[in-house]
């Protein structure tokens, strides 16, 4: 017989002015783990919390499941300011890093096993386990210990106990960490399907850009405990807000630009000798002759003897499917990534190249900005 759907309650998440202090343990300042942090997150939403350790992105999630509780600003879930609300009545799911798994209980037990703490009636809680159980495909494996599990399979159990308690938001924190490269990337994929199919706000902590960039309708970047933007993947890569989310996210070159023109959204700048047409909005004021940053990653490159630039091959490192190079043009040493090194054969140190740029994919910051 064909299961009922999983039913979920998804709930908008709102973050407002939170602040989180932990008293010092040498009497000195307390230290500041997240500063007046302002987030909002859709019902159904994918929101990845993003940045180094120590950012404050762990101690975020924590307040949002009532681990921590804020030294001021709110948390509202839905319409409801759960700050000081106790964790187990908050109606949120968490999986966390190490699964945290019963060693004892059976995979359909360890599932089950926040329902009966709800004394949800033993028909209930058959029918929404099997349920899950399903959904996960996980069947087959409901009489076995934790012990006689893949990782994968760990990591599904613990995913199937958060989401049978049919959360309003579920929370991750890391939880992919303990897999290998490949199953990472295929648990990653299931992760986000089940997600979307069940349409469960949800918060998730990585400190993986490629992790992040895959599995998100938005990507929060923190830094210092400061919320440094909080976007659409491709905004996040392509038009960064600052210098630190741009260094952050994958690699990037910041090449001096002078600006020579401008008309609206139109700039021309002068970039290593040679004219640069930019066709988007800055989100700062710019005016003729001013200096500022171009953020230039080595994808917007490509060898083209044509190309308006030139330069000198100071490095060549091969990756088979892609050859990345260490440029130097007009004194700047460049990243290009070249993934046509099977039509445009290897490099070599002392070779000079013609290099074409893709200009629309240029962002520009502000000169000297900190990002923090």
């Amino acid at each position: 017989m064909e299961q009922a759907p999983i039913a979920t309650r998804s709930a908008s998440v709102e973050l407002n002015q939170l602040v989180k202090k932990f008293p010092s343990t040498d009497d000195g300042e307390d230290f500041v783990a997240v500063v007046h942090l302002n987030l909002q997150v859709k019902s159904g939403e994918m929101v990845t919390l993003l940045g180094p350790s120590g950012c404050g992105k762990t101690t975020t999630l924590r307040m949002l499941a009532g681990f921590e509780f804020p030294t001021s600003g709110s948390v509202l879930v839905g319409d409801k300011d759960f700050s000081k609300v106790a964790p187990n009545k908050r109606d949120i799911g968490m999986v966390f890093q190490s699964y945290a798994l019963f060693p004892h209980l059976t995979v359909y037990e360890n599932i089950s096993y926040g329902l009966n703490i709800k004394k949800v009636n033993k028909s209930e809680v058959e029918r929404r386990t099997n349920t899950v159980l399903e959904t996960m495909h996980l069947e087959k494996l409901k009489n076995r210990s934790p012990s006689q599990l893949s990782g994968g399979q760990q990591q599904r159990v613990a995913l199937a106990r958060a989401i049978v308690t049919e959360p309003r938001v579920l929370l991750f924190d890391e939880p992919l960490s303990n897999l290998d490269a490949k199953l990472r990337e295929y648990m990653r994929d299931e992760l986000r399907s089940i997600q979307q199919r069940l349409g469960i706000t949800s918060l998730y902590v990585t400190h993986d850009q490629t992790e992040a960039m895959a599995i998100s309708d938005k990507v929060v970047i923190m830094n210092q405990g400061k919320l440094q933007q909080a976007d659409t993947p491709y905004n996040i890569y392509l038009r960064p807000r600052n210098h630190f989310v741009a260094d952050f996210m994958g690699k990037a070159d910041f090449v001096p630009a002078t600006v020579k023109n401008k008309n609206g959204d139109q700039m021309i700048l002068t970039m290593m000798e040679r004219e640069v047409a930019i066709n988007h909005e800055t989100g700062f004021p710019t005016e003729k002759g001013q200096t500022v940053d171009c953020v230039v990653r080595p994808e917007f490159w490509k060898i083209d003897e044509q190309g308006k630039f030139s330069g000198v091959i100071r490095k060549t490192t091969y990756f088979g499917n892609s050859v990345e190079y260490e440029v130097e043009v007009n004194g700047i040493l460049l990243t290009i990534m070249d993934y046509e090194h099977m039509n445009n054969g290897i490099k070599h140190e002392g070779d000079e190249v013609g290099l074409h740029l893709k200009e629309e994919s240029v962002s520009v910051l502000e000169k000297n900005d900190e990002g923090v």
